[in-house]
């Protein structure tokens, strides 16, 4: 393995220990700092890469935040896009999951 790919794979690994810690309470940026071992700005940096990957990180009162995968009314969540190799760019939304209903529209 390379320096990077090492590097990497730690950069990974901390947002995803980001993410569990965030999914188990609502913790604040400070207390994630001191939970990981780490400074404020790489706490921020990891943050914003898990919001730019469609993690649904909510901001609580008192500066904490807490990761779920509700949308509250008025919030919104970050879909990231995949280009299927021609160009195009499918998304489906579930219209109804009433009684087991699966039918989903195509965009």
């Amino acid at each position: 393995m390379t320096v990077d790919e090492v590097a990497g794979q730690l950069k990974r690994d901390f947002n995803k220990e980001i993410k569990t810690l965030i999914s188990k309470r609502p913790l604040s940026r400070m207390e994630l700092c001191e939970e990981l071992h780490c400074e404020l700005p790489a706490i921020q940096a990891a943050l914003k890469f898990l919001r730019a990957q469609g993690a649904n990180i909510a901001e609580l009162i008192g500066g904490k935040l807490f990761l779920h995968s509700s949308i509250e009314r008025g919030g919104s969540l970050t879909l990231q896009a995949k280009d299927r190799g021609d160009g195009w760019t499918a998304v489906g939304f579930v219209t109804d999951n009433h009684l087991c209903n699966t039918v989903a529209s195509t965009f």
